[in-house]
């Protein structure tokens, strides 16, 4: 009686390659299971937008964030002379593949960013503290920013604004923990 092989460790699919080696699937070509293998490696459970919800304060900018449903509702504000004056609304709406933010500055139309893996992002920041949970969106076919990042780590919030010529950034605490909009 032959020995069997342990399935391959630390694969998705670790017992089709084992079954393939051993010809058990004729039909599952290697190079199949090594594009399914990839593709689910990046598949992994995006960060929870919820952890963004509440009052986000910094120098000159502040965002506020609730909870609508299943997405989320903002504002940003500048704040000139110690008044806050809101500069745009925001949003981060649920899709089938994670929140899109939703930018809509005053008197311009809305600008939607798609959820992107950080590890694919073209800009935006290089090195990030493993404590950190790291949301990114991108679009590419807008002028400026092409990519929005935002770092959370505790109560201290990072946003980095990013294109091919320039990027931003924007520290931030939070004052005020989360709220939900109020339903009528």
């Amino acid at each position: 009686m032959e020995a069997r092989q342990p399935p391959v460790s630390g694969t998705p699919l670790g017992g089709l390659l084992d079954a393939r080696s051993r010809g058990d699937h004729p039909g599952m070509s290697p190079r199949l299971v090594v594009g399914i293998t990839l593709a689910l490696a990046g598949c992994g459970p995006r960060p929870d937008v919820r952890q963004l919800c509440g009052v986000w304060a910094g120098a000159e900018l502040s965002e506020h964030w609730s909870i609508d449903g299943r997405d989320l509702q903002g504002e940003g504000r500048m704040i000139r002379d110690g008044v806050e004056i809101t500069t745009e609304r925001l949003k981060l709406k649920k899709t089938r593949a994670g929140h899109v933010y939703v930018a809509m500055p005053s008197d311009v139309a809305p600008t939607e960013f798609a959820p992107i893996d950080p590890a694919t992002a073209k800009f935006g920041p290089d090195r990030v503290p493993a404590a950190t949970t790291r949301f990114s969106w991108a679009n590419y076919q807008h002028d400026f920013p092409q990519e929005i990042h935002y770092l959370l780590t505790g109560d201290q919030l990072t946003a980095i604004i990013s294109g091919p010529d320039r990027e931003s950034g924007f520290e931030f605490r939070r004052v005020t923990d989360c709220v939900q909009v109020a339903r009528p």
